[in-house]
C-alpha cells in the first residue's frame, strides 16, 4: 500500500509562503498528519568571473539571526517571469554584475521533507559589473 493524501487544511497563508497541514493515510493505513511549507520556486546563481572566480554574497538571514556566506539566489515572485529571468533580475539586484551567458543546471525540490519548493540553477558566465550592489530594505549584503 502507498501513501494516500486524504486532505490538506491551510494553517497559515503569508506574502512569500504558505504552512498547510496534510493529512495521510500511511503503509499501515493508519491516518497521520505532516506539516510543510508551500513557497514559491526559487532560482540560485553561480556566477564564474573572466579570471575562473566565483562571485558569493554575505548576507543577514533573519531566521537564522547571522550572516552567511551563499550564492546569489531569490525567489520567482515577478509574474509571468521564467527562471533566467529571474536568474538575471537577482544576479544583477544583489552583486551588480550582469551575464552574457546562463546555463541551466537541473531543478530539484529543496528542503523535500519540510517543503514544496523548487530551485532552478543557473551557472552565469561572461560577468560584468554595471553597477554596486541594489538589493532591497531587507537585505543586507556584501560581495565576496
Amino acid at each position: 500500500m502507498s501513501f494516500t493524501i486524504t486532505k490538506k487544511k491551510l494553517l497559515f497563508s503569508g506574502n512569500y509562503l504558505s504552512l498547510w497541514k496534510s493529512f495521510f493515510l500511511d503503509k499501515s493505513g493508519i491516518e497521520q498528519t505532516y506539516e510543510w511549507v508551500e513557497g514559491k520556486r526559487a532560482v540560485f546563481i553561480f556566477p564564474i568571473t573572466r579570471e575562473g572566480k566565483v562571485i558569493l554574497i554575505k548576507n543577514f538571514r533573519i531566521p537564522l539571526e547571522q550572516y552567511v556566506i551563499e550564492m546569489p539566489a531569490g525567489l520567482m515572485d515577478k509574474e509571468g517571469e521564467i527562471p533566467e529571468d529571474t536568474a538575471r533580475r537577482e544576479l544583477f539586484e544583489e552583486t551588480g554584475y550582469v551575464a552574457t551567458r546562463f546555463i541551466p543546471l537541473r531543478s530539484w525540490p529543496y528542503r523535500s521533507g519540510s517543503s514544496n519548493g523548487i530551485a532552478c540553477g543557473f551557472i552565469a558566465t561572461g560577468l560584468e559589473k554595471m553597477t554596486s550592489v541594489v538589493g532591497d530594505p531587507t537585505e543586507d549584503l556584501e560581495i565576496l
